[in-house]
């Protein structure tokens, strides 16, 4: 075996040959198991697996609980490994029972793993992290077992396309292998590094990393490995925009390596890839062989195989002019993105889910742009928008290890935050705080969505023109970096191109730049002054880009505004042409058109509940005087403002106004935060309701800012409001003053007390106040 961790596996194999001859009984069963796991780690899995049956022949004979253990664990990961999963579940689960009958807690803890192992072959990634969670205390913190239990994670991480949580386990993994002297393993790791840098559109990291692996699997001599290293290294040329006919020859030719070394899944990537080049390339009778290759994959196998076999079939149609054919084909595949992202529980799994359908969605977007039809347009775009935002939210059963862990998660950052401000070392706290997170984190991840709840539902024509009425929607999409608008007003649709998207983005951000300033006030007079004229620049030309080509398609009406990427981060209203006109903002018009049916039925919602957080100065004078203009409220300050007493009063709440600081979490969306008496009220305490508020004021800085994902989904404090079914939605995008707030909050709840619509109070707020920054979400109604 010390031969085989440094990859010299002729020489373990001869090894073996020589020891066989002297061995009789029982040695030879454990002779037989190792040589069954050298082979294993060669890749000649079929003799791997008699190898193992031989040395499970031998041991039964005589009774030898812990290794029948080992040749079952492991013949079990080898049958998930090649498709046989029924029979590693078999396997696995006798391993089990055999392992906890005779306390041999390791195999017990291993097999448990190697279930995960399964239920992640067949596409249930919960029960995955579920399994390996449980199985995780059984492994020891270095070694072989845990560099394999840390690749796995990182391969149930990446079919979630969580590709940073992805590159950690396996950074890690590589440590420990390089560290333990596997060799051998070290250059398995590597193959998925490379896949996760490809799938993050990382073409350079990837071929890097693919091409050293390949040279490590040829220099062990284990051509298996090396046709699947070689295939990613090319993957990474197509992706740096490589192509040509030399490169599509070798893609046909490493489809077919990967077809005799088992690599199924790798081979149905490589044919896409080749029948796409063809198509490109203009070679119809290629890319016809290749494609076909690839689509038959489209109805089995993980989703990292099905969704781009279903993109092959849709290519296919398209080598035969059929346009039609080929819409059909990515809106099924798209079904099928929808169908498995409805298997996790977890928002942050499910909005990266989404992103298995953007070859997908690329393709349907341009084809309706190229028909010039604006409605088929914004139904395509609408397909792909927001989904994990529209379906049902997942509330996790309760659950009381997680609970205890997000109160424990409270204390510590509200402990942190205290020694950080008296100057005490904050080191194991922090600690802590990293631990309790991941805790969270992990726990949430392992819940089960729904299943077949599908998110589909077409955009009906005349009912979006009934709902609007007066007012004019407008669409934004990034495509290819054009700057997309389609607009819909009186029941047309429009079409227009706004220019690159880039240089919107670029002059957003310095707006957000010059309103960070003003709301810190930092800096002199006269930078103050400089910052003031940035905002009014750059207002400026944001309207010159986004808004003054539609002028003639939208006219002076009420808007309603989907954005996209970045641009779900900007303050509208300091668009100049904006000052004073009505405008509610959507992840999408499908959510707004949701949004704007609850607000129109009966239901209302129960009272009326106002929050002060604490270290503000103005909170609780803005609460008493938000107050005023409404009657019945339930009024939480001081010590009642912790965040079970908060949960409990808004949910089901008709109005609900909470003023405290606010934070969005880059790293991680899911513990952006409000501050509340007892500590933090996180995205995953929010999740926890039954009824969300129907109309929520957020008087707190960046709480409606969005980490936004493939697709437009969206993570972040106002994202999981609207997902839970809050119908409207006042909140920031940038930092607030806290005076300038209290000021704006007034004016606005006067407002909304004398029957304007909550986008239209705002509107008059921020005109009278001056303030800039918040954005009514949602319906505004």
């Amino acid at each position: 075996m010390v031969l085989a961790d440094r990859g010299e596996f002729r020489a373990a194999l001869a090894e073996a040959d020589v020891a066989a001859r002297a061995l009789r009984g029982v040695d030879l069963g454990y002779l037989h198991t190792q040589r069954a796991l050298v082979l294993s780690r060669a890749g000649r899995y079929d003799e791997a697996l008699s190898t193992f049956a031989r040395a499970l022949t031998h041991l039964q004979r005589f009774a030898e609980p812990e290794w029948i253990c080992r040749v079952l664990s492991n013949r079990g990961a080898l049958l998930g490994y090649t498709g046989g999963y029924r029979a590693a579940e078999r396997d696995l689960r006798r391993t089990i029972e055999l392992a906890d009958r005779h306390g041999l807690e390791v195999f017990s803890g291993q097999a448990r793993h190697n279930l995960g192992f399964i239920s992640l072959r067949t596409g249930d990634v919960p029960t995955a992290l579920r399994l390996f969670a449980e199985a995780e205390p059984f492994f020891p913190a270095q070694g072989h077992n845990q560099a394999a239990r840390l690749l796995d994670v990182a391969d149930a991480y990446l079919s979630v396309r969580l590709f940073r949580d992805a590159r950690e386990h396996l950074e890690h993994a590589v440590d420990v292998l390089a560290e333990g002297g596997f060799a051998v393993d070290v250059a398995e790791a590597q193959v998925l590094l490379a896949r996760t840098h490809l799938l993050d559109h990382a073409a350079g990291a990837a071929a890097r990393t693919a091409s050293e692996a390949a040279a490590e699997f040829r220099r062990q001599r284990r051509p298996g490995w090396t046709a699947l290293a070689d295939h990613l290294a090319l993957y990474a040329r197509v992706e740096a925009g490589e192509s040509g006919g030399e490169l599509l020859g070798d893609l046909r030719s490493s489809a077919r390596r990967l077809g005799r070394r088992g690599w199924a899944h790798a081979a149905v990537h490589s044919h896409v890839l080749a029948g796409a080049m063809a198509h490109e390339l203009g070679d119809r009778r290629v890319a016809r062989v290749e494609l076909d290759h690839a689509s038959r994959a489209r109805h089995r196998g993980p989703i990292a195989v099905r969704a781009p076999a279903w993109y092959a079939t849709a290519l296919r149609r398209l080598v035969d002019a059929d346009e039609r054919g080929a819409l059909r084909a990515a809106r099924a595949g798209l079904g099928v993105v929808d169908d498995y992202a409805a298997t996790l529980g977890a928002t942050d799994l499910r909005v990266r889910a989404s992103g298995w359908g953007e070859d997908l969605a690329t393709l349907g977007v341009r084809l309706t742009k190229e028909s010039g039809d604006g409605w088929r347009y914004l139904t395509w775009v609408e397909r792909w928008r927001a989904n994990a935002l529209r379906r049902p939210p997942v509330r996790p059963p309760h659950d009381p290890r997680l609970a205890r862990d997000l109160a424990q998660l409270r204390r510590v950052t509200a402990d942190l935050a205290t020694c950080s401000a008296r100057g005490d070392d904050t080191r194991p706290l922090t600690a802590e705080q990293v631990r309790l997170e991941r805790a969270v984190r992990d726990r949430s991840r392992v819940v089960t969505g729904p299943s077949g709840r599908s998110t589909g539902g077409a955009l009906d024509r005349a009912e979006l023109r009934e709902l609007l009425g007066d007012r004019a929607l407008v669409e934004l999409a990034d495509h290819d970096g054009t700057l997309v608008a389609v607009t819909f007003a009186a029941g047309r649709c429009r079409l227009h191109e706004l220019g690159p998207f880039g240089a919107a983005a670029t002059e957003m951000d310095s707006l957000r730049f010059s309103l960070h300033r003003l709301a810190r006030r930092h800096g002199s007079a006269a930078s103050l002054a400089a910052a003031e004229a940035g905002v009014a620049y750059s207002g400026r030309q944001l309207d010159a880009m986004l808004l003054a080509p539609l002028r003639e398609a939208i006219g002076d009406r009420e808007l309603v505004i989907a954005p996209s990427d970045a641009l779900h981060a900007l303050p509208w209203s300091a668009l100049p042409s904006l000052r004073d006109t009505t405008v509610s903002v959507v992840p999408s018009v499908t959510m707004w058109v949701s949004a704007t049916r609850r607000l129109r039925s009966p239901s209302r919602g129960r009272g009326v509940v106002v929050v002060a957080g604490p270290g503000l100065d103005h909170s609780a004078a803005e609460v008493r005087a938000v107050a005023r203009h409404h009657r019945g409220v339930r009024r939480l300050t001081g010590r009642r403002a912790t965040v079970a007493a908060t949960l409990d009063a808004i949910d089901g709440a008709s109005t609900v106004h909470i003023a405290a600081h606010g934070r969005f979490r880059f790293d991680n969306p899911q513990f952006s935060a409000l501050d509340l008496d007892d500590g933090p009220l996180t995205v995953y305490d929010l999740e926890r309701i039954s009824r969300a508020p129907r109309r929520l004021v957020l008087s707190a800085c960046d709480t409606a800012l969005s980490a936004v994902h493939p697709g437009d989904e969206l993570q972040g404090v106002a994202a999981a409001f609207l997902s839970l079914g809050t119908s409207t939605l006042v909140a920031s995008v940038t930092p607030v003053a806290d005076n300038e707030t209290r000021t704006l909050m007034g004016s606005f709840h006067r407002r909304l007390a004398a029957g304007a619509s909550p986008g239209r109070a705002l509107a008059e707020a921020e005109t009278t106040t001056g303030t800039l920054g918040f954005v009514c979400f949602g319906a505004s109604e």
